[in-house]
C-alpha cells in the first residue's frame, strides 16, 4: 500500500479502537461452526489473516454478529481489502456493501470522517495504476454501494492527473458506459436497484461532455499510438451517447 493508503487505514484503527472484541460475536451456528468463531479471539485485531476472517466478513450483520462487531473489525477487513491479496471471498463490492447495511453515514462524525477518508483514498488509489487488478467498473461500484455521494468521486476522477485514469475512463466507456444508459445500472451484478440515484449521477456525468473532453485532451499527449486508439474509440462511444434523445436513456 502506498503512504496515502497506509494512513487512510490507520485512521480507521483510530476511530475504531474504541469498540473492543466481545466475548462472543454471536454467529449463527448453523452457518458457521464454533471454531470460526473462536479464532476471532487467538489474535490479535492486525495480525488477523484474510482466512481467518472471510466467514465474518462475507456475513457480517446477517447471521453474524451486530454493529459493534462490525466496527471492532471494520479496520482490519478493510486494511486486507486493499492489499494485494485480499480476500478471495467476499468479494469487495460485498464487503463494502456492508457499510450501507451498517447505516454508516449516521455513525458518529469521527467514525465518518474516517470511513469517507478511507474510500476517496481507495479510489485515487484504484484509479492511479494501469492495468489494475480489477476493472474501474468494480471499483466504483464498490464506492456505490456504500451510498457514498458520488459526484466528489467522479470529479476527482477528471482532476487526478496523468494517463492512468484517463485509460480507466476510456475502458469505463468502451465497457460500462452504454449498458449503464440502457440498464440504469453498471455492468456489475453487485450494482443494484438500490443504486438508482448513483446511477443517475453517473448517467449525467458521462454524457455531461467533461469525460469526453478530457480523453480528447489526453489523445494529444498519449504515450503510444495504441493508448490514442483506446482514447480515440472511447470518445465515439461518449459522443454517440451524448447524442441520445432522453427518451432512449433509462437512468435519466
Amino acid at each position: 500500500m502506498d503512504r496515502e493508503l497506509k494512513a487512510a487505514v490507520e485512521g480507521l484503527y483510530q476511530a475504531f479502537e474504541r469498540y473492543p472484541l466481545r466475548p462472543s460475536t454471536e454467529p449463527c451456528l448453523h452457518c458457521h461452526g464454533a471454531a470460526e468463531e473462536r479464532v476471532l479471539h487467538e489474535h490479535l485485531l492486525r495480525d488477523l489473516t484474510a482466512n481467518q476472517l472471510n466467514g465474518f466478513a462475507s456475513e457480517a450483520l446477517t447471521v453474524w454478529g451486530d454493529v459493534v462487531d462490525f466496527k471492532h473489525f471494520l479496520p482490519r477487513i478493510m486494511e486486507i481489502t486493499v492489499t494485494e491479496t485480499g480476500f478471495h471471498w467476499p468479494f469487495t463490492e460485498s464487503l463494502f456493501g456492508r457499510l450501507a447495511y451498517a447505516n454508516w453515514r449516521e455513525w458518529p462524525d469521527d467514525e465518518h470522517r474516517a470511513v469517507e477518508r478511507f474510500l476517496h483514498v481507495f479510489w485515487r488509489v484504484g484509479l492511479s495504476g494501469y492495468p489494475a487488478a480489477d476493472d474501474i467498473g468494480s471499483v466504483l461500484t464498490s464506492i456505490a454501494v456504500t451510498d457514498v455521494e458520488l459526484e466528489p468521486f467522479l470529479a476527482s476522477w477528471l482532476e487526478m492527473p496523468g494517463e492512468a485514469p484517463l485509460r480507466h475512463l476510456a475502458e469505463f466507456a468502451e465497457m460500462h458506459a452504454s449498458f449503464l444508459l440502457a440498464r440504469a445500472r453498471v455492468s456489475n451484478a453487485y450494482w443494484g436497484v438500490e443504486q438508482k440515484q448513483a446511477a443517475n449521477v453517473v448517467t449525467r456525468w458521462i454524457r455531461s461532455g467533461q469525460p469526453r473532453v478530457r480523453l480528447v485532451d489526453g489523445f494529444f499527449v498519449a504515450s503510444s499510438s495504441a493508448v490514442e486508439e483506446e482514447f480515440s474509440n472511447a470518445v465515439r462511444v461518449l459522443e454517440a451517447l451524448e447524442a441520445l434523445p432522453p427518451s432512449r436513456i433509462v437512468a435519466s
